[in-house]
């Protein structure tokens, strides 16, 4: 899935974006142009080392166009973060009807589940791996 910088069209200047609030960055976008919606789904991010990490994430989307604030504003500037590679998969659409309250704001079971599932296979298979190196 392709993403997009945020659209010029929106002005997000004023919006709060703070590191590991994605859902709460993207229902702020979304209570601002409630014709934006969040994207719910699944990330591999790959840090500068190779090393991947798979984690629940959230991103708007507007038309066909997906765009991810947090990635924008904190991951990308922060020199500390070395993301090299953010790969993306949707899993749900939430509009602003769907969402009544930040309170209520979590991500699905299901996508949970995933991430939990999909990263015990990383962990896994980088520790067979490991194993068979060794003992060659």
């Amino acid at each position: 899935m392709k993403i997009d910088k945020v659209p010029m069209i929106l002005n997000l200047e004023d919006i709060e974006c703070m590191a590991n609030k994605c859902l709460k960055n993207s229902y702020n976008v979304v209570l601002k142009y409630p014709e934006v919606k969040i994207a719910e789904g699944i990330i591999l991010v790959v840090d500068n080392e190779s090393r991947g990490k798979i984690m629940a994430h959230a991103w708007n989307f507007l038309d066909d166009l997906h765009f991810d604030i947090t990635a924008e504003r904190i991951w990308i500037t922060d020199e500390h973060m070395q993301v090299s590679k953010i790969r993306y998969a949707l899993a749900k659409i939430h509009t602003f009807k769907d969402i009544e309250s930040i309170t209520l704001l979590e991500f699905d079971d299901h996508t949970k589940e995933v991430v939990d599932s999909l990263n015990k296979k990383i962990n896994d298979s980088t520790t067979t791996c490991g194993l068979a190196q060794r003992r060659q």
